[in-house]
């Protein structure tokens, strides 16, 4: 009895090209959050503004990744807050995106105070953009 080998589906050089910068960007998200963490942080307090600088300059979707994929993948723990880690824990993160190295090195006390902070920012951006009428639906209710 012979065992045939696995093929893989031949992929589209652009597709995989799609992928990669993908990857890097959010490689390069991770890594300035992580300035912005150093910068901002004191040694006792994160500067108030440092999530929005990161949502600025990266967007929304690559700052929710990172610090998702970073607080799911210290699941045990106890230093997040039950908050960030059932906001964390509702974010579904692909297993493509899982595992590939987008977790920040920072203290787990310094993410969960920076994710409080994203979503405090989040909650604030949702309601500016409610009052000025741009938005139909608003952002997901998200408390802490």
């Amino acid at each position: 009895m012979s065992i045939e080998p696995y093929v893989y589906p031949p992929r589209e050089p652009e597709e995989v090209e799609r992928q990669l910068d993908e990857h890097y960007a959010n490689l390069a998200c991770r890594d300035g959050m992580e300035e912005i963490i150093r910068r901002g942080f004191d040694g006792a307090c994160l500067d108030s503004g440092c999530a929005k600088r990161a949502i600025e300059e990266f967007g929304i979707q690559r700052v929710e990744l990172v610090l998702a994929d970073t607080v799911q993948s210290r699941f045990g723990d106890g230093r997040f807050s039950r908050q960030v880690r059932e906001w964390a824990g509702a974010r579904a993160i692909s297993s493509k995106e899982l595992g590939w190295g987008y977790i920040l090195s920072a203290h787990s006390a310094v993410v969960d105070g920076f994710t409080r902070q994203y979503l405090r920012t989040m909650e604030e951006m949702a309601r500016e953009a409610a009052a000025e009428g741009k938005q139909e639906q608003p952002f997901p209710e998200m408390t802490l």
